[in-house]
């Protein structure tokens, strides 16, 4: 807390009266002589600074969701990659005749439909006038329903073959750096293939650090939501990078872990880092009054 602090230095002459002296000459003592400063307000606040690491917002690991042989790859390993970018094409043909082969069940079925409803039409007069029997005309209604239910089932056929013929194309999730590949051209994939490469995100990244549950009571940090709220703002987040130069920006308290063993408090903030770096780094917080 900053505290107000007033110096005074005070400086005062005793006069011994002697035997024989008048009463004037101590009434003719100089007054004290009082000197003082200008009050001073000083910030003071609390720091300890804690080795954390970087972690990214996005970590994935890019695998294949349908079986056929790589075509072809779409990126450079190492480099920056688009969200949607395309990564891997698996050879499509197969997934194509599927679609291909669903769509025509999805007509044959509609056919089919508009038949049972026409019958069921011709049904419903007939049997008013007692040309058919009440059970051909229920007979009728069943195929009506079963037509409708044929259609249904062609539809949600070739549905699961347009979303296979999509998994022929791997895209980037989201914006970031790509690793290497872990498959080459011609490769048989499939879904029991494992990591083809994996994909982090850059910007923004998050800062993560551990203190102990003493530090967090001594610091006031359990006055603090760290759920990312405008309340977490109390703490500053200064990132002190390896080689001793502080990051520019300041990052704020994220996301307090919901488990305190007997020695550490898990935190992690935003400092919101334009950076391609995953090396160890310091953290150093202040709590703000």
């Amino acid at each position: 807390m900053p505290r107000k602090i007033l110096v005074a230095s005070v400086i005062s002459a005793l006069f011994l009266a002697g035997c024989g002296e008048s009463t004037t000459a101590t009434q003719n003592a100089p007054a004290p002589l009082v000197q003082t400063t200008a009050v001073e307000v000083v910030p003071h606040q609390q720091s300890k600074s804690y080795i954390g690491r970087m972690d990214a917002v996005e970590d994935t690991a890019i695998t294949a969701q349908v079986t056929g042989y790589l075509m072809e790859r779409h990126f450079q390993e190492g480099q920056i990659v688009e969200k949607g970018q395309e990564l891997y094409t698996i050879e499509p043909s197969s997934f194509e005749a599927q679609v291909a082969s669903a769509k025509a069940m999805v007509s044959e079925a509609e056919a089919a439909l508009k038949k049972a409803e026409l019958d069921f039409e011709r049904g419903k007069n007939l049997v008013k006038s007692n040309n058919i029997s009440q059970a051909e005309f229920d007979a009728l209604t069943a195929t009506l329903m079963s037509a409708r239910a044929q259609l249904e089932a062609g539809k949600a056929q070739l549905k699961v073959a347009e979303v296979n013929l999509s998994y022929t194309t791997i895209r980037a999730p989201f914006t970031g750096r790509i690793s290497d590949s872990k498959v080459s051209t011609g490769d048989l994939l499939s879904p029991s293939s494992g990591v083809l490469t994996t994909l982090v995100s850059m910007d923004p990244i998050y800062a993560s650090f551990s203190i102990s549950e003493r530090e967090r009571l001594a610091l006031g940090m359990d006055a603090i939501e760290g759920d990312g709220s405008d309340e977490s703002n109390g703490v500053a987040v200064n990132i002190i990078l390896e080689d001793g130069r502080v990051f520019d920006q300041q990052g704020k308290i994220d996301f307090l872990g919901n488990r305190i063993n007997l020695n550490t408090v898990h935190w992690r903030c935003v400092p919101l880092l334009k950076t391609q770096s995953s090396a160890y780094f310091q953290v150093s917080t202040s709590v703000l009054n």
